[in-house]
């Protein structure tokens, strides 16, 4: 089963499937994929590289997102065996992501389209493309935050300050989220308040992953 962890940064994706893990290990079989800052594989290992040295947003825009699709592609294979088991598969920035981050990228780069048009090309790219190799996933859970908080939590969290063209892109990212979800809604889209209570938000996924996985497995 592949649920897919989306949200901009900040909105706690890594620090909720980290404490979901460890709270639920013993009732369920659980493996963590995607999050550009693990090298889980050589290919993200590549990319992690690019982030850290400021390469990756020095790259053409079209490149940036033919690197992360082919990211995904390549950590496909890495559990498409799995998917038909009794295996829960959180994968932080999944397709979704792709979608807004590089919706964002697209007008930070003054690409000369609206941000409707953007996502639509990416959409088409991605899915009309390589629709064959790429698995929907059976939940998408969306962990929701103003870009102000998510601002605060990257400076707690990285000891950074982010100035005001990065919280523009945290909003930026936030719009394009909500207009890809008005354009393209997955058919298991949960959207649950990630400012809540650490807690509250991991027993709110607990039962719609445990819903789900019933409904799939008869468990």
């Amino acid at each position: 089963m592949l649920v897919a962890i989306e949200g901009i940064s900040g909105s706690g994706k890594s620090f909720i499937i980290k404490y979901f893990i460890e709270r639920y290990r013993n009732e369920l079989k659980i493996i963590k994929l995607g999050g550009y800052k693990e090298s889980t594989n050589i290919f993200s290992g590549f990319l992690n590289s690019l982030l850290m040295e400021n390469l990756f947003f020095r790259l053409p825009w079209p490149s940036e997102t033919f690197l992360l699709l082919s990211e995904l592609l390549y950590n496909y294979e890495s559990f498409k065996d799995l998917d038909d088991s009794d295996t829960i598969i959180l994968y932080e920035h999944y397709v979704d992501s792709i979608m807004a981050y590089q919706a964002a990228r697209a007008i930070e780069e003054n690409i000369s389209l609206p941000i409707e048009g953007i996502l639509r090309y990416l959409h088409n790219l991605i899915f009309n493309i390589n629709l064959p190799l790429i698995k929907s996933p059976d939940l998408v859970i969306h962990l929701k935050v103003t870009p102000q908080i998510a601002r605060n939590r990257i400076k707690n969290r990285d000891n950074i300050l982010l100035d005001a063209k990065d919280l523009k892109f945290l909003v930026t990212v936030n719009k394009a989220y909500k207009k890809y979800y008005s354009l393209f809604k997955p058919n298991s889209l949960i959207i649950i308040d990630g400012s809540q209570f650490i807690q509250k938000t991991i027993e709110e996924i607990f039962k719609f992953v445990n819903l789900n996985f019933r409904k799939q497995y008869g468990k």
